[in-house]
């Protein structure tokens, strides 16, 4: 329909499960130009693989930031998404709970999708280790920055990390 009404249409794709009649499409999955066939119409531009990830304006604006690795390890990020569902975020932070040696400045970011807050909020308020709560952040870049580990979803936040060559377990 928006194609036969004469606009310009570009699919944002990773399963490659449907024929595209779309001017662009983009996977920005590594690998994704050698694993996927798509269907689409001749005249579609596929745009695949790591040279095409989406950064947002302010990633694309660090490029002279270098990271200097913390041994102590003591600024962890916690981001599971825009939803986290299953509350992957609880389940992590408990675990944090189990290490009482060293007091860890943990930041939790939580996306506008996140219905479990109060459990975060419970778990924050009797912790050991100091817990920051960031709702639907608009800048990642200072938070990255003063992050010495990350622990993420395998999601688009991944390529945010690795531009500022941020330690990660996804």
């Amino acid at each position: 329909v928006l194609k036969n009404a004469g606009f310009f249409l570009v699919s944002i794709d990773d399963l490659a499960q449907n024929h595209f009649v779309s001017d662009i499409v983009l996977n920005q999955n590594i690998g994704a130009e050698n694993i996927f066939e798509y269907s689409c119409e001749p005249y579609t531009e596929l745009l695949l693989g790591i040279k095409y990830v989406l950064l947002r304006r302010e990633f694309r604006e660090t490029n002279s930031w270098e990271r200097k690795c913390n041994e102590q390890c003591n600024n962890i990020l916690l981001t599971m998404g825009g939803s986290d569902e299953n509350n992957t975020t609880s389940k992590i932070l408990r675990i944090f709970e189990r290490f009482d040696t060293r007091k860890l400045q943990i930041t939790v970011v939580l996306g506008p999708g996140f219905v479990h807050k109060a459990s975060i909020d419970e778990i924050a308020k009797n912790s050991f280790h100091s817990i920051k709560i960031c709702v639907h952040v608009e800048n990642m870049v200072p938070i990255i920055k003063n992050t010495d580990l990350a622990i993420s979803a395998p999601g688009s936040t991944v390529w945010e990390l690795l531009k500022l060559g941020t330690p990660s377990v996804l």
